[in-house]
């Protein structure tokens, strides 16, 4: 995960917290219902030696947005809370285009699935001195396993609490912040159930405006990761029995505007992993380095521009939990933009480069695969044109690009290459209110 202060989304959707023709009392409403047409050349994201194949795909994504009216800040801070309630699903269908009677298409002709997600945050006391957050949700991802048995995929179930308290302090020279998050990874297929888990992270933040154009930043946080079946994960899984492990974060660092549009966020520090066993733990140096080149003037006393559109280019090395041995250590530079314009043109741009380094790991297969380092490509390139208020034209391209000598050994009847390569390409059309 990117560091705090590192990791900012401008939202390109409509903002329910605004005026909107569909109100009741201190509520407004943002239905939404999107339909686009599209190809994916290797949704199996197999490699060249199991064989690739392409598919048309369809795809309706209806929404629902409620939140409290934003009627500006003396209303939000007389009642004293704000509310949002979001509700997405997103169904897919697949056709493969390769011939029906060629294995192992002839089984599956035609794919359907079904993802959502449905997520609630409350604020307290928002835009106050001492104010707080409460989020739940509980999403459905699903996509095949990379080992060539569409009869098998890695569906599952998300579900997250997460609560938090911020301060201001000193007229706003002070903002510190400390949050607690649980979520929780469920796979539907029994062969996977050994990877379902507990997530347990506490994080602490805080920023220091040291100057009108300077802030210093600070974040530590701890995560534990149970994992609910442990030693007693289904025999032939892909990844090998695992137990609980830690990671601890401590990360310092300082935000600059070099002018009103161009500022600079840095951070370092250091990361430990430490796993059960045999397994190798994780220590080193973290941290990130981001260029922002914003696009509208910032006021100097927010250099890290909060909520404001901006092009920006970084580095960022970090690591996470792998279901391959203990984990994975990602070291990658990226370019991202995520902006609307006018009110009608919204644009979603990122290009990720870099490498994902394993230590030695064990498999299923009771073998040990040496270290190995990968590299990884996505580009992610999204457009919308809204003619009037209403409706919304969009279309997009990804690339996922995963380049690996290395071949797992399961323990079933199959190896599995690692490398893929996988192209989307979509048209379609949002109506939103």
């Amino acid at each position: 995960m990117a560091p705090a202060a590192l990791a900012q989304h401008v939202p390109t959707e409509p903002d329910p917290r605004t005026e909107s023709p569909l109100r009741a009392g201190d509520f407004v409403f943002h239905p939404a219902l999107g339909l686009d047409l599209g190809y994916d050349s290797n949704f199996a994201r197999a490699a060249p030696s199991e064989g690739v194949e392409g598919a048309l795909r369809l795809r309706l994504r209806p929404s629902f947005a409620l939140a409290t009216a934003d009627l500006g800040p003396a209303t939000v801070e007389r009642r004293g809370y704000a509310l949002r309630v979001d509700v997405e699903a997103s169904y897919r269908e697949l056709r493969w285009l390769k011939s029906p009677d060629e294995a192992p298409w002839e089984a599956i002709p035609l794919r359907r699935d079904l993802e959502g997600a449905v997520r609630a945050a409350l604020e307290l006391a928002p835009g106050r001195d001492l104010s707080g957050t409460l989020k739940l949700g509980l999403a459905r991802t699903t996509r095949p396993n990379t080992e060539g048995d569409l009869a098998v995929n890695e569906s599952r179930l998300a579900p997250e609490v997460a609560a938090g308290l911020g301060a201001t302090l000193d007229h706003g020279r002070w903002v510190l912040g400390v949050a607690h998050r649980l979520t929780g990874t469920i796979f539907e297929d029994e062969a996977l159930r050994g990877d379902d888990a507990l997530l347990n992270g506490s994080s602490l933040t805080a920023r220091w405006h040291v100057a009108r154009r300077t802030a210093l930043l600070g974040e530590a946080g701890l995560g534990v990761t149970s994992y609910v079946h442990g030693a007693d994960a289904v025999a032939g899984a892909p990844s090998a029995p695992k137990s609980t492990s830690y990671q601890l974060r401590a990360r310092r660092g300082v935000a600059h505007l070099l002018t009103r549009r161009v500022g600079l966020v840095g951070l370092a520090g250091w990361g430990s992993g430490l796993y059960a066993g045999s397994l190798t733990d994780f220590q080193s140096v973290i941290g990130g380095a981001e260029l922002r080149f914003f696009l509208e003037p910032l006021v100097e006393s927010d250099p890290v521009g909060t909520g404001t559109p901006y092009v920006a280019v970084g580095f960022e090395r970090d690591f996470e939990d792998s279901y391959l041995g203990s984990y994975l250590a990602r070291s990658q530079g990226y370019a991202r933009l995520s902006a609307l314009f006018a009110g009608r043109y919204s644009i979603v741009a990122e290009l990720v480069v870099g490498a994902v380094a394993f230590p030695a790991t064990p498999l299923p297969s009771a073998a040990i695969a040496s270290s190995w380092v990968d590299t990884r490509v996505d580009l992610t390139f999204t457009g919308e044109w809204r003619p009037v208020s209403w409706l919304g034209l969009d279309a997009g391209v990804t690339y996922g690009g995963y380049a690996s000598e290395q071949v797992i050994d399961p323990g079933g009847p199959a190896e599995d290459p690692l490398s893929y390569q996988e192209v989307t390409v979509f048209f379609g059309q949002r109506v939103f209110w």
